[in-house]
């Protein structure tokens, strides 16, 4: 991997590039951006100007301007693992997986012990649902830095999403052993704990991860999902008025929402929640459910029927819509 303070042919040039990496520093990255150009301006081959002047376009949230930088970087330097790295940090920002996951692989190619290439890489299959290549990556990441919390609560995660919560409990608490403070790893063991029933173990991790970081609106939805799990509506109901309050456009909060009034015989506060649900996601069968469910319990059957028949549109194999439906008319 090419030294990023590597030396040019024209001592002026490097002189610029140290210059410049002092102005990012300080966190004056148009200084910065000024200084590298002119050290390319002496030195156009000079990949390390390249570099940091994307990395100061990155830290500008100039993306593209970054990738064209790091791309030259590469072009004068093609064994460039850092700027491998930082496009593909550039091309996951923008959405194009295959790409980044292109430079990543580049990238640990050039440096096989980058570890946080290997755990992005993972998290890039991750998104694309590649479970097992991701569960891969994170182990690599993780062989090649045992200490990288990051990985074990991704990896948790990942088993999180095959359905392995026994898995993704060991590798959480790993995660929070190593950092006591990262959030996500105690968010993701709340999830696992939910997967396996455990609601009262999911509420701690949810409350402990609140303490660490109140703006997220999630924390506040799992927690309420376990509060309704254990019948605990009241819970429920506050938890997700939080995560609304957060994130106004949180279709599952309205839902779990609506769902605890249903059941607290709220019907009209339940619709509501259920007409905000839909209005997010109106392809969501499940709430069309839970609406017929409020209206048949308010005695308008009509509503109910037509909710009934939308959710089965949806979905038509759901069984319970399907059921209620019957239900409702031979009644």
């Amino acid at each position: 991997m090419a030294n990023i303070m590597e030396s040019s042919s024209n001592p002026k040039a490097t002189e610029l590039v140290e210059r410049g990496a002092m102005f990012m520093v300080s966190g004056d990255h148009n200084s910065a951006i000024a200084v590298f150009t002119e050290a390319i301006r002496l030195d156009p081959g000079y990949a390390v100007a390249y570099y940091n002047r994307g990395a100061s376009y990155t830290a500008k949230g100039d993306a593209d301007s970054a990738i064209a930088d790091f791309n030259q970087a590469i072009r004068f330097e093609p064994n460039f693992a850092a700027a491998y790295y930082n496009r593909g940090l550039m091309y996951m920002g923008k959405g194009d997986l295959k790409s980044s996951i292109a430079d990543f692989t580049q990238a640990v190619r050039c440096e096989p012990n980058l570890a946080l290439a290997y755990n992005n890489r993972g998290h890039a299959y991750l998104t694309l649902g590649e479970f097992e290549l991701a569960i891969k990556d994170f182990s690599d990441a993780i062989r090649v830095s045992p200490d990288l919390a990051m990985a074990y609560s991704n990896r948790g995660f990942t088993y999180l999403s095959v359905g392995e919560f026994d898995l993704a409990v060991s590798d959480c608490n790993e995660a929070v052993r190593l950092d006591p403070n990262f959030a996500l790893a105690y968010i993701n063991r709340a999830r696992a704990h939910l997967g396996n029933g455990d609601e009262d173990l999911a509420i701690a991790d949810c409350t402990l991860a609140i303490r660490l970081a109140p703006e997220v609106p999630d924390i506040y939805f799992i927690r309420a999902t376990a509060y309704h799990e254990s019948c605990e509506n009241d819970l429920a109901i506050a938890d997700c008025t939080v995560a609304i309050r957060l994130n106004p456009d949180y279709m599952l909060a309205y839902y779990c929402r609506g769902c605890a009034y249903n059941e607290d015989s709220e019907e009209d506060l339940a619709i509501a929640d259920f007409n905000e649900a839909i209005r997010i996601a109106p392809d969501f069968p499940m709430a069309y459910f839970e609406r017929g469910n409020a209206y048949r319990d308010k005695g308008d059957d009509a509503k109910a029927e037509a909710n009934y028949k939308e959710a089965i549109r949806l979905a038509p194999d759901y069984e319970d819509a399907k059921n209620a439906l019957t239900e409702l008319r031979g009644r």
